[in-house]
């Protein structure tokens, strides 16, 4: 499959978004300005990633779609402290999201499960470029076309919501936890 016009750095991007070799945080708010949120690392252990081969690229697993979870109505009136929820995307081979897993969820009081619902409501909505693998191919006059698998492949990716409250209104919590 050839792609023109991609950029190496999208695909550098890439790899290390999904290899985990470096932390990469994205940190967007609200259009809403209610909710923050930032990609970040999976916890250490065993987890499954794609292994690139020598030459080898990844391209895609880019954002495409996102709805920002909104702070829970009924809780805004409640003066609550800042939550964050981490979660992470289950992303299929067309770039949708078909599950969110919120850590610690099933231990969670009532309350905290109101912003677990927020961002998992959020999260299903999301879209991300399809994610594939292949190599760089570099033509004689210079220009460059990925060339990649046919076959897309499904990927997952974390991110930690933040919620906040200043003066009883949902606020943008711009910084990191």
């Amino acid at each position: 499959m050839k792609a023109r016009g991609w950029c190496m750095p999208a695909a550098l991007a890439a790899v290390a978004l999904i290899s985990g070799c470096e932390h990469v945080a994205v940190k967007t708010a609200s259009p809403s300005g209610d909710v923050s949120y930032e990609a970040v690392e999976p916890p250490p252990g065993p987890h499954a990633r794609y292994t690139l081969k020598a030459g080898q690229s990844a391209l895609g697993a880019k954002e495409e779609k996102r709805v920002i979870p909104t702070y829970p109505k009924a809780l805004i009136g409640r003066g609550l402290a800042p939550v964050s929820v981490t979660a992470t995307l289950v992303v299929d081979r067309q770039g949708a999201v078909k599950r969110v897993l919120i850590d610690g969820e099933e231990t969670d009081d009532a309350t905290t499960r109101a912003f677990d619902a927020a961002v998992r409501k959020a999260g299903l909505q999301w879209h991300f470029t399809p994610l594939r693998v292949g190599t760089w191919k570099t033509e004689p006059d210079g220009s460059r076309w990925f060339v990649g698998n046919k076959a897309a492949k499904p990927f997952s990716l974390r991110y930690r919501f933040h919620f906040k409250l200043v003066d009883g209104k949902p606020v943008v919590d711009g910084g990191r936890s």
